[in-house]
């Protein structure tokens, strides 16, 4: 099925692809060009202008 038999629904276990992977990656580059090391991982989220518009075009919060 392709998810871990630990958890109650198939989405809370998807497997991941290398695309995926590179995009975590990518998405902690950011952070770390943007200086937002110390910076809550929610406000990294955020849609009301503080937060850096790529993380929630890339994947969910949830996601990541």
């Amino acid at each position: 099925m392709g998810y871990l038999p630990n958890f109650a629904r198939e989405r809370d276990a998807l497997c991941t692809n290398k695309l995926e992977i590179e995009a975590i990656l990518g998405l902690l580059y950011l952070a770390g060009v943007a200086k937002s090391s110390h910076v809550n991982i929610c406000d990294l989220w955020a849609t009301d202008g503080m937060g850096l518009d790529r993380f929630p075009a890339v994947m969910s919060m949830s996601r990541f």
